[in-house]
């Protein structure tokens, strides 16, 4: 992974929290790589902003039925 692409990451990672940080996952294809976190909807619209600032794509957003905590 390119150096610019993991400070990428790294920066992304600390905007989103999650319950207590984002899941990283590294793709298949070298480079790529996967982040899923839990955001409070009344600050979607701020973060998804943010991300594609960061140059983020391919944002997938799904409902939480529910959430055990």
């Amino acid at each position: 992974m390119r150096n610019e692409t993991t400070a990428k990451l790294d920066e992304i990672s600390r905007m989103l929290p999650g319950m207590k940080s984002p899941t990283r996952t590294h793709l298949a294809t070298e480079g790529g790589c996967s982040l899923q976190a839990v955001i409070e909807e009344k600050r979607f619209w701020e973060i998804i902003g943010q991300l594609k600032e960061l140059g983020a794509e391919g944002i997938l957003v799904m409902p939480i039925e529910k959430m055990i905590l």
